[in-house]
């Protein structure tokens, strides 16, 4: 998989991830497609949710993009 590297973010990569930021920090992968993300919050659910953001390769590190709302 190719992740398009966060010009704002030296180091990182722009993808989907499927997170939980309660209870507890966990990051199921990181995923190049929402679509893919979409699959694996279909078997976790809840807590679980499909964000984009960045992530830095080899880790668990993950920086939610901010809504553009």
């Amino acid at each position: 998989m190719a992740y398009p590297k966060n010009i704002e973010n030296p180091g990182m990569y722009m993808a989907w991830g499927v997170l939980k930021d309660r209870d507890g920090w966990d990051l199921r992968g990181p995923y190049d497609s929402k679509e893919a993300a979409d699959q694996v919050f279909e078997l976790c659910g809840d807590p679980y949710e499909v964000v984009y953001g960045s992530w830095r390769a080899g880790t668990d590190e993950f920086i939610r993009k901010p809504s553009d709302n």
